[in-house]
C-alpha cells in the first residue's frame, strides 16, 4: 500500500532531528535516505520504517553511526516484545547487489537514553553468523519520545570503500512473509566521508542502568482429558510484576491462541499432538524481561470417556439366591430382583 506522506522538501531535509532532544555534537558528516513509499500489507504502524541517516559525529570521530526512522515514537519493548521481533541496517560493501554485513536489534529494551549491545552478523558467508568483529552499540531516547533507534560501530573494525549502499530493515515478528518494511524502497548509495553539516548529532547519555527488579511468569492450568472437540480452553497465567504478558504456540498444527479474545488466554485445539504454549513478559524501564515460561500438554482426538463400572444385583426364586454381577444386570429368567 502508498503512504500518504504530502511533506515539502524543508521537513523531509530536518524532520528526523525535530524530536531530538539531546544535542550534545554536532555532524562532521551527515546524509539522509530517500522516504520509504511502500509497505507490506498487515505490516504495523510501529514497525513502518521511514527512512535510514548515516554520519560521523564530533563526540565520536572515530566511529560510523547509523540511524533509522519509523513513522511513530519508539517504545522502550519494540524489539522485546517476545515474538522475535526486531531491525537492522543492512550493509552491501562490494556493490554487488547483495547484503554482506548486518548490525542488529536484540531482544533488550530501550531504556531511557542509555546504550547497550547490539549485533553484528557476517552475511558473506552462506549461513549468517553473529560476529565479535564489530562491536555494535544501539540506542534510542524513551523519555524524549523519538522515532528513531541509533546503531554505531568503530570505523576500524571494518574497512571499507568510500562508496557503499546501505537500507534499513524491520520486521514485526519472525518468519513472517508480510510483515516487514525496508528504508527506502531501494538500496541507497552512501560516502563514507561526505560533506560537512551542522546540525545536532543524537548522541546517547553513557550513565549507567539502574538494575531493573525481577519478575516471573506464573501459569495454572491442570490439563486433563483435552481433545480436539473441545472449545473455550481459558489458561490462567500472571506476572508477578503485574505487566501485561504476551503468548504464543509453537505447535500451530495443533493448538494456537485465539487472538481475536484479548481479554482471555483462550486457547484454540487443532489437532492431536502435544500442544506446546509459551507465555513472555518483555519487561519495562522498572522490570527486567521475565524468564518464558512454557506450558505443553497432550491433545487427544475424541473425548475420554469414563471408566464404566458393573453393578452387583441379588435375585431370588423361592428360597434360592443368586448374585448377578453385569453393567446392566438382569435376573435369570423365573427369578426376580430383591429389593
Amino acid at each position: 500500500m502508498r503512504k500518504l506522506r504530502a511533506l515539502c522538501l524543508a521537513l523531509i531535509l530536518f524532520t528526523p532531528f525535530l524530536n531530538q532532544q539531546v544535542a550534545h555534537a554536532a555532524w562532521i558528516t551527515n546524509q539522509i535516505s530517500p522516504l520509504d513509499v511502500t509497505n507490506n500489507a498487515g505490516l504495523p504502524s510501529a514497525y513502518d520504517l521511514t527512512q535510514i541517516s548515516f554520519g560521523v559525529s564530533d563526540a565520536n570521530p572515530n566511529n560510523y553511526e547509523f540511524f533509522l526512522y519509523f513513522a511513530q515514537p519508539v517504545t522502550y519493548n519494540l524489539f522485546a516484545d517476545g515474538l522475535g521481533s526486531w531491525a537492522a541496517v543492512l550493509l552491501d560493501v562490494d556493490g554487488d547487489g547483495k547484503v554482506d554485513y548486518s548490525l542488529e536489534t536484540t531482544s533488550n529494551i530501550y531504556e531511557n537514553n542509555t546504550i547497550h549491545p547490539g549485533k553484528f552478523v557476517n552475511r558473506v558467508i552462506a549461513t549468517p553468523v553473529t560476529s565479535s568483529i564489530c562491536e555494535v552499540e544501539t540506542w534510542s531516547n524513551i523519555p524524549a519520545k523519538v522515532n528513531w533507534i541509533g546503531f554505531t560501530i568503530p570505523k576500524v573494525c571494518l574497512p571499507v570503500p568510500d562508496k557503499i549502499t546501505v537500507q534499513g530493515y524491520s520486521e514485526h515478528g519472525t518468519g513472517t512473509t508480510s510483515q516487514f518494511d525496508y528504508a527506502p524502497d531501494q538500496p541507497w548509495q552512501i560516502s563514507m566521508s561526505g560533506a560537512a553539516v551542522v546540525s545536532p548529532a543524537p548522541t546517547p547519555t553513557l550513565t549507567p542502568q539502574a538494575s531493573l527488579l525481577y519478575q516471573s511468569i506464573n501459569v495454572i492450568f491442570t490439563p486433563k482429558g483435552i481433545w480436539t472437540g473441545m472449545k473455550d480452553i481459558f489458561l490462567l497465567a500472571e506476572s508477578s510484576s503485574g505487566l501485561p504478558l504476551s503468548w504464543q504456540s509453537s505447535t500451530q498444527t495443533v493448538c494456537r491462541p485465539n487472538l481475536s479474545d484479548s481479554a482471555h488466554f483462550d486457547l484454540i485445539l487443532v489437532a492431536p499432538g502435544i500442544c506446546s504454549i509459551s507465555f513472555m513478559q518483555a519487561g519495562s524501564v522498572k522490570y527486567a524481561a521475565a524468564e518464558t515460561k512454557i506450558l505443553s500438554f497432550a491433545v487427544s482426538g475424541q473425548p475420554t470417556s469414563p471408566t464404566a463400572k458393573k453393578v452387583t444385583i441379588v435375585c431370588k426364586k423361592g428360597s434360592l439366591i443368586k448374585k448377578v454381577i453385569a453393567l446392566k444386570p438382569v435376573c435369570p429368567k423365573g427369578y426376580q430382583k430383591s429389593k
